[in-house]
């Protein structure tokens, strides 16, 4: 009879293992919705997910989410994921996604007007002529 355990497993089964783990994918979740180079640095960006986290995790869970927490989950050093945990995570990197949405619409919308007024101005040739429909 054959077993799953770790023991029967290759080193590549272990490694694919991990990453399919609730573990893992909250990890994941947590780098997406709160990159550390949109706060400045890691630290930063573990206060700003405890501050959105707490208050959609806590009234769930029989302890308290603390900041050290945060930081297990981050390094993927998690025993466990609590499912609250994995659905405020989802709801982060939903907010992340549109709040970047609006700030790549925004700048768009800026460039689009200074090559408006670059046309407008018509020092050498057109830059209009030069954009993608």
């Amino acid at each position: 009879m054959l077993r799953n355990d770790a023991k029967n497993l290759s080193f590549k089964d272990k490694d694919q293992a991990m990453h399919d783990t609730d573990t893992a994918v909250a990890r994941g979740l947590l780098r997406e919705a709160f990159p550390a180079n949109r706060y400045g640095k890691v630290e930063a960006a573990l206060y700003a997910a405890w501050r959105f986290l707490k208050p959609h995790v806590e009234p769930r869970i029989k302890r308290p989410f603390t900041l050290r927490r945060v930081r297990s989950l981050h390094e993927g050093k998690a025993n466990r994921v609590d499912g609250a945990e994995l659905e405020a995570l989802n709801l982060a990197k939903t907010e992340e996604v549109r709040r970047e949405y609006h700030e790549l619409k925004g700048r768009l919308e800026e460039l689009a007007a200074a090559l408006a007024i670059q046309d407008q101005a018509g020092s050498g040739p057109s830059l209009g002529a030069h954009r993608q429909a």
